[in-house]
């Protein structure tokens, strides 16, 4: 099991990742006086550094962009590039450069008056020029899942929601999504404490208020979380998520559809040994477009 340095102290890295805000007094001190923490995955010194990003008032632990000092196997922080089969080009719909992400969705995070979706043209220029492909919204959870390095298990202990919430979130914190900042269009479901229920709903609530319609139309947003109960209604069906008390509501089609496809994921929902499981694979988390 792996150790972390914050400061001058030395911490269990697994209950830093699944507790950050346990660690806020310790993570804010080292952020301001040495500027990042160091991975004990590897005792050689110096050791490999990371990053300290504040989210909101808790900080969470990212992997620090081309640090040469590279981490072992099993590490939570160990470079994951290789999953792609070759080198990414100007033409694929999931790019990253220094640690940055880049990700184009076949999806229109727009919505004119109306209802009529604006075309999916909307991104910068210069992708449009390349003729870039655009992943769909499943392609990009899977994708998000590996870049975070949960679809490896290291061997030992066990992996909580918010140990999967702080590396998702670390990894795409500065994303673009179709040329957007992904902090305005995607939201993590962070596990709920009760000590930070008002900023955790508070957080929500901002992010469902970006989504609110004007006369113009409406801005969509994604949000990734943990299904904790699908139900039909009466003109199609409703989803909740574990970290929260809002109910999302589904057309007839879309309900009808998450059925046919998704029947292995959807018998898992409710079940702790599904969400225990070592791999915690990603079809137990799903997309929502507010």
């Amino acid at each position: 099991m792996f150790k972390v340095r914050i400061g001058s102290e030395e911490h269990d890295l697994d209950r830093v990742l699944d507790s950050p805000a346990d660690y806020a007094r310790e993570l804010d001190r080292a952020k301001t006086h040495q500027g990042y923490a160091e991975c004990g995955c590897n005792m050689v010194s110096p050791r490999p550094k990371l990053v300290i990003r504040r989210h909101g008032k808790i900080f969470i632990l990212a992997r620090w962009p081309d640090d040469p000092r590279p981490h072992l196997k099993g590490c939570p922080f160990l470079e994951r590039f290789s999953r792609l089969n070759g080198a990414a080009t100007e033409h694929d719909a999931f790019r990253s450069a220094d640690g940055t992400h880049d990700v184009r969705l076949d999806v229109s995070l727009k919505v004119a008056a109306g209802g009529q979706t604006t075309s999916k043209r909307e991104r910068p220029e210069s992708a449009s020029r390349s003729q870039r492909r655009a992943a769909p919204l499943l392609a990009f959870l899977q994708y998000a899942w590996q870049s975070a390095g949960l679809h490896v298990w290291p061997g030992y202990g066990r992996r909580g929601w918010n140990a999967c919430w702080s590396r998702v979130v670390a990894e795409l914190a500065e994303c673009k999504i179709n040329g957007r900042p992904g902090s305005e269009v995607l939201h993590v479901m962070e596990r709920w404490d009760e000590a930070r229920t008002a900023e955790q709903s508070a957080e929500l609530e901002a992010f469902h208020d970006r989504a609110s319609a004007s006369k113009d139309g409406y801005q969509r947003g994604l949000i990734i979380g943990e299904i904790d109960s699908l139900q039909p209604s009466p003109h199609g069906g409703r989803l909740k998520l574990r970290q929260a008390r809002h109910w999302y509501f589904l057309s007839k089609d879309l309900y009808e559809q998450f059925q046919r496809r998704y029947q292995m994921a959807i018998a898992g929902i409710g079940r702790e040994d599904c969400s225990s499981s070592p791999a915690i694979p990603p079809t137990r988390w799903r997309w929502l477009t507010a």
